[in-house]
C-alpha cells in the first residue's frame, strides 16, 4: 500500500501536465488562427458580425475544436498525402514498439539514443561527399547509408568497448553519444560554408517532418518493417535467451556475440529510417517508451511484443491524426506525448503491473486476510467455551456444540476500529459463515466451522514451525505468523503441513501454542 500511495500521485501529475501541456498547445494554435482569420474583415461584413455577436460568445467556448469537415476529411483519409503519412508512421510505431522491446530486455535502453544522435555524423559526411561529386547531396537513400554506417559504429564502440578496456558500459555510453554528436555539429557548421551546398532537409533529420514523407520513403519503411518483423519471428528463441540469459545462450551453441549484433543493427536500421518522420532527439522515445508501456498489460515475452507494437502504432496514429487536425502542432513531438500518455495509463490501470490493479489485489488480500483472522478468533473463543478441547473431537461433534457467542466479546480480541469489524461481520454473514442471532449474537455455520478450522489449523502449524525451527518466542509468534500468511504459497503450507505429519495423524488440530 505505502508503494502505491507514493507512486500514484507522481503518476497523477504526469498526466495532469501532459494534458495541461497538450491543451494549451491546441488552445494557443486555436486563438491564432482566430486571430489571423479575424484581421481587417470586409466592410459587408461588420454589420453581420455585430448583429450575430451574442451568438458568437455562445459558440466561443468550441472555438478550439477543429471544423467538422476537416476532421471527416482526415478520418476518411481522402487526401493523398494523408494517406502516406498515416501509412508510414504506423508502420515505423509497429517495428519500433517491437524491436525495442528487445532492447529493453536486453537492458540497452540508452543504446538508441546513443545510436540516434550518432547518425547526426553520417549524414553530414554522406551529404558533404555527394555535395562535391555530384552537386546533389540531399539524396535520401545515400543520406539514410551515411547514417547507418555512423550509427552502426556507435552502436560496436558502445558494446565492445567494455570489453576491450577497463571502461565501463555507461562510460562508453557517454563518450559515444558526445563524441559522434559532437562531430556532426562541426560538420553541420561545415556544410553551411559551402557555397553550393542547399542543407536545407537536413534539419527535417534532427526534428523530423512526417509532412515531408513521400511514397518512396513510406515503401523503404514497409520494407525495413517487413524486414525486421521477419527476423524477429525467426529468431524469436535466439533473440528472448539473449536478453534473459546471455550465458545459457552460449551453452546452447548459439554465438551470443553474433546475436547481439544482428539485434543491434535492427535497432540502428529502424532508428535511421525514422529520422525522417519524429527526428533523431526523439526516436529514442518511439523505441523505449511503447515496450515499457506494454510490460504492465502482459508477462509473457510474445504478448508483450504483440502489445508494444500496438502501442506504438496508435501513438503515431493518433498523434498524426492531433498534427493533420491543428496543423501548427509538430508531429514527432505530438507522438511522443501520445505514447507517454499510453505510458501513464498503463503505469495506473495495466491489468498486469498497473498501479490500480495491484492496488486492487492488495486490497482482496487484506479483505481475505482480515476475514480469515475474523473466523480464526471465532474458532478460538468456541474452543475455549467447549467442555471438551474441539482437537479431539470430529467436525461434525463441533459443529453439534457450536453455541452463540457474543459479538462484543468477539470485538474485543482483535485492535480493528469498530467500522471495520462490523463490515467484516456483514460480509461474514452474506458469505454464509456465520449467522447473527438476536441480541448481539452471532453461531457459526457448519460452512463457517469448517473454513475456521481451516485456517486455525494453518496458522497453529506456523506458530509451531516458528517456534520449534527458528526459536521465536511464543508471546511474538502470533504476530509474525500474521506477515507470513500475507506472502505464503499455498505450496509452502503443504510443505509444514508435510513437516508435522507424524503430530497430526495422531490429532488433526494442533494446540494453541500461546495463549489468545
Amino acid at each position: 500500500m505505502g508503494n502505491f500511495s507514493k507512486s500514484f500521485p507522481s503518476a497523477v501529475q504526469c498526466v495532469f501536465l501532459l494534458m495541461i501541456g497538450l491543451v494549451f498547445s491546441v488552445c494557443v494554435e486555436a486563438s491564432d488562427r482566430d486571430r489571423i482569420h479575424d484581421e481587417g474583415p470586409p466592410r459587408d461584413e461588420v454589420h453581420e458580425r455585430l448583429h450575430d455577436s451574442s451568438h458568437q460568445q455562445g459558440n466561443k467556448v468550441w472555438s478550439w475544436l477543429p471544423p467538422g469537415e476537416k476532421v471527416q476529411r482526415v478520418l476518411s483519409f481522402r487526401d493523398h498525402n494523408t494517406r502516406v503519412v498515416f501509412l508510414g508512421l504506423v508502420l515505423l510505431g509497429v517495428v519500433s514498439g517491437i524491436t525495442g522491446t528487445f532492447l529493453l530486455l536486453r537492458k540497452r535502453s540508452l543504446l538508441s539514443d546513443s545510436v540516434s544522435h550518432a547518425t547526426l555524423p553520417g549524414l553530414a559526411i554522406a551529404f558533404i561527399i555527394f555535395e562535391l561529386v555530384t552537386g546533389k547531396g540531399n539524396s535520401l537513400l545515400w543520406l539514410l547509408l551515411g547514417g547507418i554506417v555512423s550509427g552502426l559504429l556507435a552502436m560496436a564502440s558502445v558494446i565492445y568497448l567494455p570489453m576491450v578496456s577497463k571502461i565501463k558500459s555507461d562510460a562508453a555510453l557517454a563518450l559515444s553519444l558526445t563524441f559522434f554528436y559532437g562531430i556532426g555539429v562541426v560538420l553541420l557548421s561545415v556544410i553551411q560554408q559551402i557555397p553550393t551546398a542547399n542543407a536545407s532537409g537536413l534539419e527535417y533529420f534532427i526534428y523530423g517532418n512526417a509532412a515531408t514523407l513521400t511514397t518512396g520513403d513510406v515503401r523503404l519503411i514497409g520494407a525495413v518493417a517487413v524486414v525486421c518483423l521477419l527476423v524477429c519471428l525467426f529468431l524469436f528463441k535466439e533473440f528472448s535467451l539473449l536478453c534473459f540469459d546471455s550465458g545459457y545462450t552460449r551453452t546452447q551453441g548459439y554465438s551470443a556475440i553474433g546475436l547481439d549484433a544482428g539485434l543491434m543493427s535492427l535497432i540502428v536500421l529502424v532508428s535511421v529510417v525514422g529520422l525522417q518522420a519524429v527526428g533523431l532527439l526523439l526516436i529514442m522515445a518511439l523505441l523505449i517508451i511503447p515496450a515499457v508501456a506494454a510490460r504492465f498489460w502482459a508477462k509473457r515475452l510474445f504478448s508483450v511484443l504483440l502489445v508494444s507494437g500496438l502501442i506504438g502504432g496508435l501513438s503515431c496514429f493518433l498523434g498524426v491524426l492531433l498534427s493533420s487536425l491543428y496543423p501548427r502542432l509538430p508531429t514527432g513531438a505530438i507522438i511522443v506525448l501520445t505514447a507517454t500518455s499510453f505510458f501513464v495509463l498503463s503505469q495506473c490501470f495495466g491489468s498486469y503491473r498497473g498501479l490500480a490493479h495491484r492496488w486492487l489485489e492488495r486490497r482482496k488480500t487484506q479483505r481475505r486476510l482480515l476475514m480469515q483472522q475474523f473466523l480464526r478468533r471465532i474458532f478460538d473463543v468456541q474452543e475455549k467455551h467447549c467442555a471438551k478441547s474441539l482437537h479431539l473431537e470430529s467436525e461434525q461433534s463441533c459443529c453439534e456444540k457450536a453455541e452463540p457467542l457474543d459479538i462484543a466479546f468477539i470485538f474485543e480480541g482483535r485492535s480493528w476500529s469498530r467500522s471495520r469489524f462490523e463490515r467484516v461481520v456483514r460480509r461474514a454473514a452474506r458469505g454464509g459463515w456465520i449467522r447473527l442471532i438476536e441480541g448481539g449474537m452471532l453461531m457459526l455455520t457448519d460452512g463457517g466451522m469448517r473454513l475456521a478450522r481451516h485456517y486455525a489449523r494453518q496458522h497453529r502449524l506456523w506458530e509451531i514451525y516458528l517456534i520449534r525451527y527458528a526459536d521465536v518466542a511464543p508471546s511474538q509468534v502470533h504476530h509474525d505468523v500474521e506477515r507470513i500468511e500475507e506472502v505464503a504459497a499455498p505450496e509452502i503450507v503443504r510443505e509444514i503441513e508435510n513437516l508435522f505429519d507424524s503430530e497430526l495423524k495422531c490429532r488433526n488440530m494442533p494446540a494453541e501454542p500461546h495463549e489468545v
